[in-house]
């Protein structure tokens, strides 16, 4: 079953031609007699939470929408950025969503009440990721600045800062045990460091170009990541002594990578430049599926293992404007439209 989400905002114009020049994407011609201010917003982020029915999305007109999975309805429309916004995660299995983006500021969020609850910190660059450990208990940032912030989501506190030889990291993710931070930026090189101690476990030569985003897999005995260098890179964390576990690389041909996440198991699916979205089995090193139906870039995707009785559930955003939900199991073509009765409180 598919969800098809449309929004509608006033424009941010010179966002939106900086963002799909950015991709690599040329811009397309506006429709006749398609109206300016109808414009939609590109979605630069979809989340979904862990244990309850609500997502949460975001992009270039500054403003975070949440959502009702199981009835397709805006529940509230959170008004506090002054930019574009290029990253959200809920906090644990709680109501809590921390966002980021381009204004330097995190911000966390009752998506109950819709109420803003404090900015977490503020830095003097843009934020192109944040990772939230499995316990809850920090948040990390990446974006345009060479270090990788760490902060304690209790008293607020910069806990750890890593240094890092680009000032362009795109690619953060917790281990699934927390113990674990990895990034990836400009140069292809994958860093690895310890929560415990700051001290930097790995670097791992990944990729040719800038990674795009990277995540643990596979009991965290794996990193699979995608660049600008149209691969999907398996990287292995453990030292095989009989040296046939070294990683590889799948080429993506004329697909560029814009976002990644892992499906449960091997399975990883990767929304790209043709519009599309590619299933892979990085075990079997083969494409099992092709998700079709955005008429942009996919930039950004979630997975969730259930959701409302089905299991899988997969959610992406693009630059067409629309968010879509995936069935992985069943893969059906259904397409369900956004109720127009939406209680979203414009602030």
């Amino acid at each position: 079953m598919i969800f098809c989400f449309k929004i509608r905002r006033f424009p941010s114009i010179i966002a939106t031609i900086i963002g799909l020049l950015f991709a690599g994407q040329a811009l397309p011609a506006e429709p006749t007699g398609r109206l300016v201010q109808n414009r939609q917003p590109v979605i630069s982020s979809v989340c979904l939470q862990d244990a309850g029915d609500l997502m949460a999305t975001a992009g270039d007109d500054h403003i975070v929408r949440i959502w009702n999975l199981k009835t397709g309805t805006q529940v509230h429309q959170l008004h506090g950025h002054n930019g574009w916004v290029r990253t959200a995660k809920f906090i644990g299995n709680s109501n809590i969503l921390a966002t980021a983006g381009d204004d330097g500021q995190v911000i966390r969020w009752d998506c109950v009440s819709g109420r803003q609850l404090d900015v977490l910190l503020t830095v003097d660059h843009a934020i192109w990721r944040i990772a939230i450990n499995p316990q809850a208990t920090h948040l990390a940032i990446g974006g345009f600045n060479s270090k990788v912030t760490v902060v304690d989501l209790a008293d607020k506190q910069i806990t750890q800062q890593h240094q890092h030889p680009t000032s362009d990291i795109r690619g953060l993710a917790y281990s699934t045990t927390g113990d674990r931070l990895a990034c990836g930026g400009r140069d292809g090189m994958i860093r690895i460091w310890s929560t415990t101690t700051g001290e930097l476990l790995a670097t791992v030569a990944a990729h040719q170009r800038r990674i795009r985003d990277l995540s643990f897999i596979k009991s965290d005995s794996y990193l699979v990541s995608i660049s600008d260098d149209r691969t999907l890179r398996v990287s292995p964390l453990a030292v095989d002594p009989t040296n046939k576990n070294l990683g590889y690389s799948i080429a993506l041909e004329k697909q560029l990578p814009f976002a990644l996440t892992v499906c449960g198991g091997a399975q990883v699916a990767i929304g790209s430049s043709d519009n599309q979205i590619h299933l892979w089995d990085i075990d079997a090193k083969q494409q099992t599926h092709v998700f079709q139906g955005h008429s942009g870039s996919v930039i950004t995707l979630a997975f969730s293992p259930a959701n409302d009785g089905r299991t899988g559930l997969l959610v992406s955003g693009s630059f067409d404007t629309s968010i879509r939900t995936w069935q992985i199991k069943t893969k059906a073509e259904e397409v369900i439209r956004v109720s127009k009765q939406s209680t979203a409180n414009r602030k």
